[in-house]
């Protein structure tokens, strides 16, 4: 329920300011029961049993003045029996609870009339209470605020619509500098690769030319070394001839010589 109703409330309604309704210009009769209890005798209220002065309060109020803006608000007044009590027997106390009902029903509630309203009287006023709920299905007020809220939606959904375009715009150029730099890095590497393939290409080349150096010049020492050991050995096969043939010689020699003693000492002996 909303708030309490307190204001709209125009000289000339209440209970005193009650309106007849009419018909083709003709004052419509009312066969009510208060117009009964008048055109035989009108008692006192506080002549009147609890049931019929409750009957003449109904009655009251159903001839109140009320608003052409709540012509399809749903009224609840409730009205406790300690109430009607002291309505019966205090006037003032009537009177300001049929002006507070009037002042209520006279409300005129413009595009957003509600679906229900509530009067709850009892015989302490402070504990009187006037409530509201809802809005009308056609009201204007509603069909507004539908406006509104549809509004409000294509409003968000076109913000939406232009945030998921700018987020897929900066996303698309995000990717794109992703892949410009995913590029860059990929080509460094390659660059890279490349330059590290080429260094130990060239460092296995030279690897290569030191060791073939290297085993050329063990090759050529050992070469040299053979050659050197080769003549080595034709020189000691050549002192060896020379010695064997110098041995020869001395022992041609040495034989001749013994030859010689002996044939001078045959002389010796038989001269």
């Amino acid at each position: 329920m909303a708030g309490t109703i307190e204001t709209g409330y125009a000289a000339g309604t209440g209970y005193s300011g009650i309106q007849s309704a009419s018909v083709g210009g003709k004052e419509k009769t009312d066969s009510s029961f208060s117009d009964t209890m008048a055109g035989k005798f009108r008692p006192a209220p506080k002549d009147m049993s609890l049931a019929e002065y409750k009957m003449y309060i109904h009655d009251v109020i159903k001839r109140l003045y009320k608003h052409p803006s709540q012509k399809n608000v749903d009224w609840f007044i409730d009205i406790t029996d300690a109430a009607y009590r002291r309505m019966q027997t205090d006037p003032a106390y009537e009177q300001k609870v049929l002006e507070y009902i009037a002042r209520n029903q006279a409300v005129n509630f413009g595009g957003g009339p509600p679906k229900f309203a509530f009067i709850h009287i009892d015989e302490d006023w402070d504990k009187c209470r006037a409530y509201t709920m809802g809005l009308q299905d056609n009201c204007p007020a509603k069909r507004a605020a539908e406006r509104r809220r549809l509004a409000a939606e294509q409003a968000k959904k076109a913000r939406r619509k232009k945030l998921l375009k700018e987020y897929l715009k900066k996303r698309a150029q995000a990717k794109l500098l992703q892949e410009k730099f995913l590029k860059g890095q990929l080509t460094k590497r390659r660059l890279e690769h490349a330059r590290l393939a080429q260094e130990w290409l060239s460092q296995k080349e030279e690897t290569q030319f030191l060791r073939d150096q290297a085993l050329a010049k063990r090759q050529t020492s050992q070469t040299q070394k053979e050659q050197i050991i080769a003549q080595q050995q034709e020189q000691a096969q050549e002192i060896r001839h020379w010695s064997e043939k110098r041995q020869a010689v001395q022992a041609f020699n040495a034989y001749e010589a013994s030859l010689i003693m002996l044939s001078r000492y045959e002389e010796q002996l038989f001269t």
